[in-house]
């Protein structure tokens, strides 16, 4: 948010400076048709600055109140889902611009899920902020990549980073809750056993996982493209099935 304001900030300078320039030469009656030439297409700048970075701020507010939304609701909506992940990794930039890295997203455009968005944002945020907080600390060149598929009645979604990743004897251990490799560092071990709770009982759908050291790590999701409702569940136990793979 800083850049675009601080743009938009000089912009509305430029334009006052150049106005009051403009003012006070007619008023003394030395405007000539070339400075006022001049000073115009000084404003006409100043003003295409000043629109272009406010509606930058402008769309990243409208991104961060759309995921915050979505973090803290449940209800079920049919949505973009690229539109979603895409608002998504600009509200993280704040984060994700300390390492820095920038995750990348590849899907088509046209996908739609009738689903639960922020639960999906959710467990997309959790995986992003796993891998901030822990794969790239002797990564040079750290890359988060994040691709989703049409595969029929499901999405898949694999996500990729090129940080440390988890010796295989870890493997079992990493979905368990409270288990992190941060203690007393700000790693509550919580947030993998939220993804893999909110894949398989929310989103019916199960979560894949590889990794090698030094070789970052793959998590792939594979959800209905329509959530079942409530009503269509066998049992509520059904929800509570350890259904992933190494």
């Amino acid at each position: 948010m800083n850049t675009p304001l601080g743009v938009s900030v000089t912009a509305a300078s430029v334009i006052k400076e150049t106005a009051i320039e403009l003012n006070k030469m007619f008023e003394n009656q030395t405007l000539t048709r070339r400075q006022f030439t001049e000073l115009m297409d000084q404003i006409q700048e100043g003003t295409n600055m000043l629109e272009s970075n406010l509606g930058r701020a402008a769309q990243l507010i409208q991104d961060f109140k759309q995921t915050a939304v979505d973090q803290v609701s449940e209800s079920r909506s049919d949505f973009n889902v690229k539109q979603v992940l895409e608002a998504l990794i600009t509200s993280l930039h704040p984060e994700t611009s300390k390492i820095p890295v920038t995750p990348s997203l590849e899907g088509s455009n046209d996908t739609h899920m009738n689903s639960l968005p922020g639960v999906l944002t959710q467990i997309m945020s959790n995986l992003i902020m796993n891998s901030v907080r822990h794969a790239f600390v002797h990564q040079e060149s750290p890359e988060i990549e994040i691709l989703f598929e049409d595969e029929g009645e499901y999405i898949i979604f694999h996500y990729r980073d090129n940080g440390c990743g988890v010796d295989k004897s870890l493997h079992q251990k990493i979905f368990e809750p409270f288990f992190t490799s941060k203690r007393g560092q700000g790693g509550s071990g919580l947030g993998l056993n939220l993804v893999f709770n909110l894949t398989n009982q929310k989103l019916k759908g199960t979560l894949g996982f590889d990794s090698r050291l030094n070789e970052g790590v793959h998590f792939t999701l594979r959800v209905p493209k329509i959530t079942p409702l409530p009503e269509s569940e066998t049992s509520a136990g059904t929800a509570q099935g350890h259904d992933f793979q190494i």
